[in-house]
């Protein structure tokens, strides 16, 4: 299965659907504060420019980006005391539910 997920990330579109859920789901779930963004090192300007714009204008969340060695797909963001790791790692920590989650958004598409 992380293999599958990894192999879904290196493809622009099926990344971008990933991130898009992940933005949504943030939306709804992280509280406003400063939400850092840990990120695979390939994971470009653009794409997080299109990732900021999803989260939209929301008051009070300020974001930032941090590549992180050891991510190879999917993003980890941490507001907070909350970590919503959308990473192969935490979506197979707790398969059922975050799994469900993301991919409920991205059939949602």
């Amino acid at each position: 299965m992380r293999d599958e997920l990894d192999t879904r990330w290196r493809d622009p579109q099926n990344r971008r659907q990933w991130t898009d859920a992940i933005a949504r789901l943030c939306n709804q779930r992280l509280r406003p504060g400063a939400w850092q963004i840990e990120h695979p090192s390939d994971w470009n300007a653009p794409e997080q420019r299109d990732f900021t714009a999803m989260i939209g204008e929301r008051d009070g969340v300020e974001i930032s980006f941090k590549a992180e060695s050891d991510l190879k797909s999917g993003l980890r963001i941490k507001a907070d005391q909350a970590v919503f790791d959308a990473t192969p790692q935490g979506l197979l920590a707790d398969g059922r539910t975050i799994a469900a989650m993301i991919l409920d958004e991205i059939e949602q598409e």
